[in-house]
């Protein structure tokens, strides 16, 4: 029962991820690390990740895309994205983070999105590092009000059954 269950979340992790890889924002190096190009002219986050586990890895990336439909960083805090699709955080979309090819995903869902807070409970990320995805719904996102926050989590799980968890935090700048 255990397999199936696990063998289901990585397919379904891999349909988001695959999904994420699909989008036409590109990848361009910068200060420790590799995050999302492009972007608009809303919120920057500048994120600092500290995992450890099977692949430890400890860096820093640079996302402008995330949060570029934001007219500011409080602005997206207080609001997240458009069209009810609630809060997501840094990612560095498959850039290198500390050597590693990096996806992470921290979100919060738009029927729980109430702006800055901390959401601790059952909330999805999504975890790629190199060719492993990992898949855990036991998280703590913090939103502060500038967008700045941190991500915690423990005991990913890869279809493999080895676990990373960490700590990821950011900061955010008005683009």
């Amino acid at each position: 029962m255990l397999a199936t269950v696990r063998g289901a979340l990585i397919v379904g992790l891999a349909v988001i991820l695959a999904g994420c890889s699909a989008s036409s924002s590109t990848t361009a190096p910068n200060g420790g690390g590799s995050g999302n190009g492009g972007g608009g002219s809303g919120a920057v986050f500048s994120a600092q990740v500290n995992f450890t586990g099977v692949v430890p890895i400890h860096g820093s990336f640079t996302d402008s895309s995330t949060a570029s439909t934001g007219q500011s960083c409080s602005d997206y805090a207080a609001n997240g994205l458009p069209f009810q699709a609630g809060w997501y955080g840094p990612n560095p979309a498959g850039g290198t983070v500390g050597g590693q090819a990096l996806s992470v995903s921290p979100s919060v869902p738009y029927k729980d999105f109430h702006g800055a807070g901390t959401y601790t409970g059952n909330y999805f990320i999504a975890l790629k590092i190199a060719a492993t995805l990992f898949v855990t719904t036991s998280v703590t996102v913090t939103v502060n009000g500038d967008s700045s926050g941190s991500l915690t989590f423990a005991n990913a799980l890869a279809g493999d059954g080895s676990t990373e968890s960490g700590t990821m935090t950011w900061t955010c700048a008005n683009g």
